[in-house]
């Protein structure tokens, strides 16, 4: 995730998104021990969960938190 957009990669392939400013998938975000879990509160229900254990780096964790922080809502 970057503020230009979201990029998932699993085993299965690729996919990106809009930035979470702009993206109905991603208006608001809850963490726990494991994951960041973004929500979509604008009238359709959905939800990505972002497993912390994908990031490399321990560090990323923290930047990741700061990138949502800067752009949608934490609840």
């Amino acid at each position: 995730m970057s503020d230009g957009g979201l990029v998932l990669t699993t085993r299965r392939g690729e996919t990106s998104g809009e930035p979470p400013e702009t993206s109905p998938d991603a208006n608001a975000y809850v963490e726990t021990s494991r994951n960041f879990v973004l929500l979509s509160l604008d009238g359709a229900a959905g939800l990505i969960a972002l497993p912390k254990r994908g990031l490399a780096d321990p560090a990323d964790v923290d930047r990741l938190r700061a990138l949502l922080d800067r752009n949608i809502t934490r609840l």
